[in-house]
């Protein structure tokens, strides 16, 4: 193959293996995929696996691989008992091509290298990488990593298309491959206050996705700060979550934090939609050197054999909370309390160079610009981001800078889902209505329509009278910065609906103390009218002057927290009960290996033991479980209740999940369903036997069943049933 001329020390599958493993796990020939649609539903998987079996002892005798007549003929001779030996085999030998270790760009030289690459790149990059690790002949090693991207850069367009294929067909199977569990309709729906925990299968996710650098570090989850309603699914909404992750040491320390996102879609194809577009405009800001937007790690998918499909994102963690939390406890803290006049210069200058980012690919010294009017160009080829949903709550505030102003948090923007790229050329008329209602200027107002969702699914209107003509652009995004200043000088949050032409301060009850700069930079960004605001090399120079102004006057405010003068410190105190390097508590999620409680072994090889006792007459397997209800929490040796990654997703803090009438009257009928298809089946085996007939179906039998089969004769839906057993 052409890895000989480039030299790439990957020893890669010669077409007969390929096809050999193409041909033991998964149904290639039409008569095997017809023969399974032929099957009962809750007997088709049983069929994959016994197909996947059958052939994989073939192969390990060294015998050909039996063809799909004889995969057939053998399902239909051997009843359900039989067939164990075989299911089992093929889940003690899984296709090795479908470890997750194929599927992801683990944490260093691959990953580095994608970032180098342009969005498009990088998906095709990731595919690629796939098809060259499951076509090797051995396992990749991480040593191997630099020949794939040597493979990347040397190969032909066609054999780079060949591995691309390759990694699209087995991403598609991976993603499909059956969950250790079976899931239940209630994980990842919204519930109207009820934060609940990740799923055991999350937790996973999140461990093979994120980098750890020592043998027994694992991500284990802490706490969830955040849910909302994302979009409508089967049974009600899918969520929009917010967890919090640390990655702790084998000892239990805690070694980092990272922000965990995860969205819910109905299919696999909306997934993609949501995440590709945040992922998109938040890649193309990180790791740019601007402080002041939060750093993205990386994302992934997880597919479920129900709805919700899911999507992960992984960000970098901020402490301190968001510019919501920060009024709420400023609040709570005194009546005459005021955030300092330093503080706010410093978010306010801090979104401006965020801006200036999603404006020009650009960023600027602290000591820039030295004049208003001087024009700073975008990259070349760089597309402006336009992000409509700028408020106090997409404003989190992070460890402080240690060598800018330490003695305060440093603010950066998060939430880029539903930003677009400027067209300079339209005037953004269908853009109209995007962000969340009260923060939107004037050209964006519109009637919202009322429903149980909140973030960008409003209904879009003309805006007032007046403002219609404006394009939302970079103008739009300077009013909800000087609402967020306008909030933090007030104390709370403002919001635009309350004011009719002009927003300003209620005399009455307004009591701080600010500068006349600030008050006069803040009222001009507020301008309704776009023209009238300030341009954004403007904003920059005032919000520098601005700073520098407050210093002559009373002091340098560049100095750490315990330096600060009273008045310009943060009346705000924070506290962190488990900080870097402390000792994690055992009742977070993860912390311990997860232990099975009675009745949870493997359920395979519980099936087959019960199978071996009973010997049923109709050789049919017995019912799964049902779902465990999320009342039934586990308890600590103190009697008290915690919260665990069940099946129901538990909520955090102990609160007991109240399942309504209609999941209730679901759960019975499936009870009341298993008991009545027990009652048939043991009418069904009373009458076998007295009629003498044997249990097991014999080879005359099956022979005669395969002829119908091929000549069409078999009805659709047969399943193995006997011809000669009475019909239930």
């Amino acid at each position: 193959m052409a890895s000989r001329d480039v030299g790439i020390k990957i020893d890669f599958a010669p077409g007969w293996v390929i096809e050999a493993r193409n041909t033991i796990y998964g149904l290639r020939q039409p008569s095997e995929y017809h023969f399974l649609l032929s099957l009962q539903p809750a007997e088709r998987n049983d069929f994959k696996l016994f197909a996947t079996g059958w052939k994989l002892q073939a192969h390990n005798e060294k015998r050909p691989i039996p063809e799909p007549d004889e995969v057939i003929e053998a399902w239909c001779t051997h009843d359900a008992f039989d067939r164990e030996k075989w299911l089992l085999l093929a889940e003690q030998q899984p296709d090795l091509r479908l470890i997750p270790w194929n599927f992801h760009l683990q944490r260093g030289v691959l990953s580095m290298f994608q970032r180098t690459l342009s969005h498009r790149q990088k998906l095709r990059f990731a595919l690629f990488a796939t098809g060259v690790k499951v076509a090797s002949m051995e396992p990749v090693t991480e040593e191997q990593f630099q020949a794939i991207i040597d493979a990347w850069r040397a190969w032909p367009s066609e054999y780079q298309a060949r591995m691309i294929g390759l990694g699209t067909r087995l991403m598609e199977i991976y993603h499909q491959r059956p969950h250790p569990r079976r899931p239940i309709f209630q994980d990842h729906l919204y519930t109207h206050g009820s934060a609940r925990g990740p799923t055991i299968n999350d937790i996973s996710e999140v461990n093979d996705n994120n980098e750890r650098f020592e043998e027994g570090e694992r991500w284990v989850f802490e706490k969830t700060i955040y849910q909302n309603p994302h979009r409508p699914v089967p049974g009600g909404h899918s969520q929009r979550i917010v967890h919090v992750f640390a990655r702790v040491s084998t000892a239990g320390a805690i070694l980092e934090r990272r922000i965990v996102k995860i969205l819910g879609g109905a299919d696999m194809a909306q997934i993609n939609r949501d995440i590709d577009e945040e992922y998109r405009h938040h890649a193309r800001l990180t790791n740019r050197g601007c402080a002041n937007i939060l750093d993205l790690h990386g994302y992934s998918y997880r597919s479920r054999p129900i709805p919700p499909q899911l999507g992960y994102l992984y960000m970098e963690y901020a402490p301190y909370g968001d510019l919501s939390d920060l009024l709420k406890a400023l609040n709570g803290y005194d009546d005459t309390a005021q955030l300092p006049e330093p503080f706010l210069w410093l978010v306010f200058r801090g979104l401006a160079e965020a801006l200036l980012l999603m404006q020009t690919g650009r960023t600027i010294l602290p000591t820039q610009p030295s004049r208003p009017i001087n024009p700073i160009l975008p990259l070349e080829g760089w597309n402006p981001i336009v992000n409509p949903d700028i408020k106090p709550r997409n404003v989190v505030l992070g460890k402080p800078r240690p060598d800018y102003y330490p003695g305060y948090k440093c603010a950066k923007m998060i939430d880029f889902g539903i930003c677009w790229d400027d067209e300079r050329s339209s005037l953004s008329g269908n853009k109209r209505g995007f962000g969340t209602r009260g923060y939107q200027p004037p050209v964006r107002q519109v009637a919202l329509s009322i429903g149980k969702t909140n973030t960008a699914q409003e209904q879009t209107m003309n805006p007032p009278s007046g403002y219609r003509d404006y394009p939302i652009n970079i103008s739009s995004e300077i009013f909800n910065v000087g609402l967020i200043i306008f909030s933090l000088m007030e104390g709370r949050e403002r919001t635009v609906d309350r004011f009719k032409d002009k927003i300003q301060h209620d005399q009455r009850s307004y009591t701080c103390s600010y500068s006349y700069s600030l008050e006069r930079l803040v009222s001009q960004c507020l301008y309704f009218k776009p023209p009238l605001r300030p341009i954004l090399e403007e904003l920059l120079y005032e919000t520098r002057v601005g700073l520098e102004r407050w210093e002559r006057a009373y002091g340098s405010a560049n100095k750490p927290e315990a330096e600060l003068p009273s008045f310009a410190a943060l009346p705000i105190q924070y506290s962190d009960p488990f900080p870097i390097g402390g000792k994690a508590p055992e009742e977070w999620l993860g912390i311990n290996p997860r232990k099975r409680r009675i009745g949870q072994e493997n359920e395979d090889v519980r099936e087959f033991e019960a199978a071996k006792k009973r010997k049923t007459i109709d050789g049919q397997r017995a019912p799964p479980p049902p779902p465990v209800r999320s009342e039934s929490l586990p308890t600590v040796r103190d009697g008290s209740e915690k919260p665990t990654a069940h099946v129901d997703h538990a909520p955090v803090k102990g609160a007991r999940v109240t399942l309504n009438e209609a999941t209730k009257e679901n759960l019975k009928a499936m009870e009341e369903n298993t008991a009545k298809q027990r009652r048939k089946r043991a009418s069904v085996a009373t009458k076998k036997n007295a009629n003498g007939i044997d249990s097991k179906p014999r080879k005359k039998m099956a022979k005669e069943k395969i002829r119908l089969y091929l000549t069409g004769e078999l009805p659709e839906q047969a399943g193995t049933r006997d011809r000669d057993s009475p019909k239930e």
